[in-house]
């Protein structure tokens, strides 16, 4: 009785240890990792989609100064935003310093309208120069905004990920020590080490099913900094939980069948 509450209590112990040692590896190589990020944001168009929203933010902006929004090109470039987004991302792994395009923005916008002014041998009133000053800075506002949408978050963001970027290595490497006890005293104490290890693998593939079956699409309504962010982080999700139904399905079948090689073992030896 005694060595069966023991080994209940071994397999229990190796089948949490084994979803918590491939969660943080999951983390690990996803959020935690600056290239996964920069790559995922290349495949989710999420430059291009950030361009765009800036872009009609400025359109509708000039279009209620009497301003031409075929300026606009002349005003922001796409690699602007690339550049100013991987510097944020930077500076959320990093801790780098973050460098935003906005003072290019500014220079650009003054540059074009004084050539649109010169271009019909205009210059601009006292009134004119105040109304040009005041719609820069809210060009320049709307671009820093979309881009950092609030810079105490950033360093937050910085911080955080940082102690949870530590926080997960110490642990991968303590729950890693642990299932290597485990396995060694299932392997050298108990009798029937493939029934053990398939009943903590199986328990960890359930495990890990269960939790994407309910997390589901709960998730897929969140808004966060703005929509383009807000998509991206469902994307990311989505995409985790897809490695989660996988590793799931993988740790169930391996864990299925030790389970029945046990049973097959001893039905021969029987």
């Amino acid at each position: 009785m005694k060595k069966t509450i023991i080994t209940h209590f071994i397999n229990f112990t190796l089948s949490i240890s084994i979803f918590l040692l491939i969660v943080l590896s999951i983390f690990s190589i996803t959020i935690f990792n600056e290239k996964y990020l920069l790559n995922y944001l290349t495949k989710e168009n999420y430059y291009e989609k950030s361009y765009q929203s800036i872009v009609e933010h400025f359109e509708n902006n000039l279009i209620q100064s009497g301003i031409e929004e075929n300026i606009i090109e002349k005003v922001i470039k796409k690699e602007y935003v690339i550049e100013d987004i991987n510097s944020i991302i930077a500076n959320i792994y990093t801790n780098k310093q973050i460098s935003i395009n906005s003072i290019n923005i500014r220079t650009n916008f003054n540059n074009t309208i004084t050539d649109i002014l010169k271009e019909h041998n205009r210059y601009p009133s006292i009134e004119e120069q105040n109304d040009i000053k005041v719609l820069e800075d809210k060009l320049a506002n709307i671009y820093e905004k979309e881009l950092l949408y609030s810079p105490d978050l950033i360093n937050k963001l910085y911080q955080n990920i940082n102690i949870l970027k530590k926080l997960t290595y110490v642990l991968i490497i303590i729950i890693s020590l642990i299932i290597i006890n485990l396995l060694a005293i299932i392997i050298y104490h108990l009798k029937d080490i493939k029934k053990n290890i398939g009943i903590a693998l199986l328990s960890s593939g359930l495990i890990f099913t269960a939790i994407k079956y309910y997390i589901g699409d709960t998730f897929k309504y969140i808004l966060f900094i703005n929509k383009n962010f807000s998509e991206l982080v469902i994307n990311i999700i989505t995409n985790i939980l897809k490695y989660v139904g996988i590793i799931g399905l993988i740790l169930g079948l391996l864990g299925f069948i030790l389970i029945i090689l046990s049973i097959f073992k001893k039905k021969n030896q029987n």
